[in-house]
C-alpha cells in the first residue's frame, strides 16, 4: 500500500514536469531528459553558479 502511494505520487510529479522516461536530470529550471553527457551537466551547472545560484531552490 505505501509503495504503491509512493509510486503514484512519483509518477503524478514526472507528469506535472512533462517528465516521460529516465534518466532525466533538472539543473534549476531546466530539464534534461535522457542521457545527458557529462561535460554538459558540468556546464550547466557552472552557468547556474555563475548566475547567482539556482531560482528556484
Amino acid at each position: 500500500e505505501a509503495i504503491t502511494k509512493a509510486l503514484a505520487e512519483t509518477q503524478a510529479l514526472a507528469v506535472s514536469m512533462q517528465i516521460n522516461g529516465t534518466p532525466a536530470f533538472i539543473v534549476d529550471d531546466k530539464v534534461f531528459p535522457g542521457y545527458v553527457p557529462k561535460d554538459q551537466l558540468i556546464e550547466a551547472i557552472a552557468a547556474v553558479r555563475a548566475n547567482g545560484g539556482c531560482k528556484l531552490c
